[in-house]
């Protein structure tokens, strides 16, 4: 174990460091402390597969409070502006519908300032113990556990609780704890909510859509035992992957635009294989028709070559027709996953 204590308050920056315990076997971990009100920036760095746990120490003469001890365990009473708006309610029995204002109240955060996470890797484990203002996670960090200790135990987070969570950080890629971290975004999807902060409840949902692919793929259902169960199985598993597939969790518009537009391509040059005097420039005429005119594929080809496309077998004409229907579902399906990218 390797610590790193400051014992000032100020601004830490940590860019592009290597955090390396060599041939060392066993945990690695490392204890970064900081005083509180101190805000931290770790950006690109690589912790070569450590543990991370970030805390915050605070000086007896920082705040006016009062130490409390039973069984062992310490807690301190802060005298900030709620201990005296409770206080001054129960002098005067003042209900809690009436509003107080307290000016000139330091506002009793024991914690960090902030805490930002700009494209860090080799993250095994990050505890958060020092109960930040702000987090700020983003450039697609590589951590394979994450937890807070403002949400241990179910509780909320702190009023000044802030979070940003970009939507694309790699967060238990493996899932290693897939049931942890999904009760954990739960809760951070219910703070983002609270304080109508839709973007990031947005890519907390894109989290929790890749623990619940994985949750539903390791299920082991049975077409033997219930074969209408294992259909329902196979839809949802089906949907997941498309998902997965089509957008990366509406994570990618990318992705869609370029699948969607390389399956039409493909499926307008199926008369190549069939047609003899299917060209180039009617392939051109075939992609660029309107749009009122889409869901008539073999509409077109009857125009373009009619007695020829009359001699061609059942078997090869389905084929076609089919392949005029599959165009108009695929680009459905692809611009819903386009839309809902977009949307996000």
């Amino acid at each position: 174990m390797g610590s790193i204590v400051f014992g000032w308050r100020g601004n830490f920056r940590f860019h592009r460091n290597e955090f390396d315990f060599g041939d060392s076997r066993g945990m690695r971990s490392w204890v970064f402390a900081f005083r509180q009100g101190s805000r931290v920036l770790l950006q690109e760095n690589d912790f070569k597969d450590s543990r991370l746990q970030f805390n915050c120490f605070i000086p007896g003469e920082d705040y006016d409070s009062h130490e409390l001890s039973w069984e062992r365990r310490t807690a301190r009473i802060v005298k900030d502006s709620s201990y005296y708006e409770t206080m001054i309610r129960q002098k005067y029995e003042i209900p809690d519908t009436i509003r107080l204002h307290m000016p000139h109240s330091s506002s009793g955060h024991f914690g960090l300032a902030s805490l930002s996470l700009l494209g860090n890797k080799g993250i095994d484990s990050l505890q958060m113990e020092c109960r930040a203002t702000h987090y700020d996670f983003r450039g697609m960090n590589r951590i394979n556990s994450l937890w807070f200790s403002e949400l241990r135990s179910g509780h909320h987070a702190d009023p000044g609780f802030e979070l940003y969570l970009g939507a694309r950080e790699e967060i238990d890629p493996h899932y290693g704890a897939a049931h942890a971290h999904r009760s954990m975004f739960l809760k951070l999807r219910e703070i983002a909510i609270r304080k109508q902060d839709f973007r990031i409840a947005n890519n907390v949902d894109k989290q929790i859509d890749r623990i619940d692919y994985y949750l539903t793929k390791e299920q082991k259902v049975s077409i033997r035992a219930d074969w209408r169960g294992w259909i329902k199985y196979r839809q949802d598993r089906f949907l997941y992957e498309w998902r997965k597939f089509s957008s990366d969790f509406h994570r990618s518009w990318l992705r869609p635009l370029v699948i969607g537009l390389g399956g039409y391509l493909v499926l307008n040059a199926l008369p190549f294989l069939w047609i003899a005097r299917f060209s180039s420039s009617d392939y051109v005429s075939l992609l660029l028709r309107s749009i009122d005119r889409f869901p008539f594929f073999m509409a077109e080809l009857e125009e373009m070559y009619g007695h020829e496309l009359e001699s061609l077998s059942l078997g090869i004409k389905s084929l076609l027709m089919l392949s005029g229907l599959f165009q108009v579902i695929w680009i459905a399906m692809c611009g819903f996953a386009f839309r809902n990218s977009i949307r996000r």
